[in-house]
């Protein structure tokens, strides 16, 4: 299941699909170039449908700063995707916008995407922003076409590394000194260690229970889940990924 966090947490209020569609927006200029917040969704819902096949499965949206009826001057929105029946993992995507010029039009994905009206923006597939300056409106709509191909192959890549950890056998003693590994090499923090030590003996989950790489994998991203404010988890995330891609695996096979 994909890992989508809409976090409200500065003024922002949630908004319905209607209120979506209605926000107004300003006028065109020379030095400034809006992308409607309708279009916005509407662009993501049609590459994903008609290029690759993925419907939108639910969708969270909210306007921050302004009042729900001035219709926000900022925009901030999260969306699940519906993947081929078996697949395990949830494909997520993130968006936000702006109408007064302080955020930049922004596209992130992943297997867990994190959107916050204190303006944290992260995919832990890919992140990517446009500023309203010239064509930003075709530019925006390029970038998001591109983003969400490249979202899909990257989610792929991701979901077929995650298998075959499945498949890499692990004992206690040995997930032990990976994690002592992964500290020594600033991949886990002190604390992390800790709930990555309890959560490899002891999982929360009783699918970790097998010792295989997957498993102790769940026991660095609960470490890292119960000891980071949400805003830094996927930037940990990242460095326990490719930890484990790059590293773990070589080492117990060896």
């Amino acid at each position: 299941m994909a890992n989508a966090n809409l976090m409200l947490h500065c003024g922002a209020q949630s908004a319905t699909w209607e209120e979506v569609c209605n926000a107004p927006m300003p006028e065109r200029t020379s030095t400034y170039s809006p992308v409607p917040y309708k279009d916005m969704v509407s662009m993501t819902q049609e590459r994903n449908l008609k290029e690759f096949g993925i419907e939108i499965e639910d969708q969270e949206w909210s306007f921050g700063l302004q009042t729900r009826k001035e219709g926000g001057s900022r925009f901030f929105a999260v969306c699940r995707l519906t993947l081929e029946e078996g697949n395990e993992w949830g494909l997520a995507q993130g968006l936000r916008g702006s109408t007064d010029k302080s955020i930049s039009n922004g596209f992130a994905a992943g297997a867990g995407v994190f959107v916050c009206d204190n303006l944290c923006f992260s995919g832990d597939s890919l992140t990517i922003t446009r500023k309203h300056t010239g064509n930003a409106y075709q530019d925006f709509r390029g970038m998001l076409y591109m983003g969400i191909a490249d979202s899909v192959t990257n989610f792929d890549d991701i979901s077929r590394e995650l298998e075959s950890m499945k498949t890499v056998s692990c004992d206690l003693d040995r997930g032990y000194e990976l994690i002592g590994r992964a500290m020594g090499h600033n991949v886990l923090a002190t604390q992390e260690t800790s709930v990555a030590i309890s959560e490899w003996r002891e999982p929360s989950h009783e699918e970790f229970s097998e010792r295989n790489i997957f498993s102790l994998y769940n026991s660095f991203t609960e470490a890292a889940k119960k000891t980071r404010a949400p805003g830094a988890i996927f930037n940990k995330y990242s460095g326990i990924h490719g930890f484990f891609t790059q590293e773990v695996t070589d080492v117990v096979a060896a």
